[in-house]
């Protein structure tokens, strides 16, 4: 008897799948950040690192659309990766 190759046995092509989240952290200077005026999130350009009076660290910007001031609180887990 001829052995029939099962069609679910191929293999697949696999595709790899990028995260534009991981894009964003492979060139730290692009960064989002949430623009009252636009309504949504937009790129942030000449992002600053400002340090709060409560010791908190954030991001001062401005909106590529709008030209608005943009402001983004960074976690503690962003603070460590830019520190090291």
């Amino acid at each position: 008897m001829p052995s029939k190759s099962n069609p679910k046995s191929k293999s697949k092509k696999s595709k790899s799948k990028s995260n534009p989240k991981s894009k964003s952290k492979s060139n730290p200077k692009i960064t989002y950040a949430y623009c009252v005026k636009c309504k949504k999130k937009c790129k942030m350009t000449n992002p600053k690192e400002v340090i709060l009076k409560n010791g908190r660290k954030a991001l001062k910007g401005e909106c590529v659309n709008c030209n608005v001031m943009m402001f983004r609180f960074l976690s503690k887990t962003e603070t460590e990766t830019k520190t090291k």
